[in-house]
């Protein structure tokens, strides 16, 4: 039975008739076999090897180059880590252009890394970061500018990398939200000089919690293992 919401008193949050049994979830855990999740666990207790670049974590970034089609895809902890590292790697300073409609871990991994956030406005049909506003915002001290894929659905892509390559700046995607999507025909993964996902336990495809940095930079790659790793280059 629905119940008319007559006054901000009528909704739940502010002690009215819940219109639900039951909350309703942006997204659930997709958990898959039970059986083989517990095989793979087990065979990773009989090895007693738990982290630090194990056979699974190897598999894991070998299936994911496959599926992007890109040359270097390096798994980390979380998404927002996998922010953090590309910023990091990419020695991005000053300023950076984000759009103001996306997750707070966006702007954060930012702040984190001692960057300025320059919030862009987005383009009202798709929710993506609007190229045309982000031109206005480009000043001197401006190093890159950070696209999320909302939803699903992609940046525009080459208009970003137009405006990026005119300017010098470095081009990022936030791509949590767009893991097995496509532009144009193309896996979202290979575009700019980095993509970072997330494999959080909301995402429809999880590893409880996780993420990842896809590129075709090798030496970008190269210095994301590093830091992923303390620097040692042989774990």
């Amino acid at each position: 039975m629905h119940h008319t919401k007559d006054t901000i008193a009528d909704l739940a949050v502010f002690g009215g008739p819940a219109e639900f049994q039951l909350p309703l979830h942006v997204g659930a855990p997709n958990i898959g076999n039970r059986d083989r999740l517990f095989e793979r666990i087990n065979g990773a207790l009989d090895r007693r090897w738990l982290s630090n670049d194990g056979p699974y974590l190897r598999e894991f970034e070998a299936r994911l180059r496959e599926l992007l089609g890109v040359p270097h895809c390096i798994a980390v902890s979380s998404g927002e880590t996998a922010l953090q590292l590309a910023i990091r790697a990419a020695e991005l300073s000053g300023e950076v252009i984000v759009p103001s409609f996306t997750f707070i871990g966006t702007p954060h991994a930012l702040l984190w890394e001692g960057l300025t956030p320059v919030f862009c406005d987005i383009d009202p049909k798709t929710y993506n970061i609007d190229p045309a506003q982000v031109e206005e915002l480009i000043t001197p001290r401006t190093s890159a500018i950070l696209g999320v894929h909302v939803f699903g659905r992609a940046c525009d892509i080459p208009a970003l990398q137009q405006i990026a390559d005119a300017h010098g700046l470095t081009l990022l995607f936030d791509a949590a939200h767009a893991f097995g999507c496509t532009y144009k025909g193309a896996m979202i993964g290979r575009s700019g000089r980095a993509e970072t996902f997330s494999f959080h336990a909301t995402k429809c495809v999880n590893s409880f919690e996780g993420g990842a940095i896809a590129t075709r930079d090798g030496e970008l790659a190269q210095r994301i293992r590093l830091m992923r790793s303390f620097g040692f280059a042989d774990v």
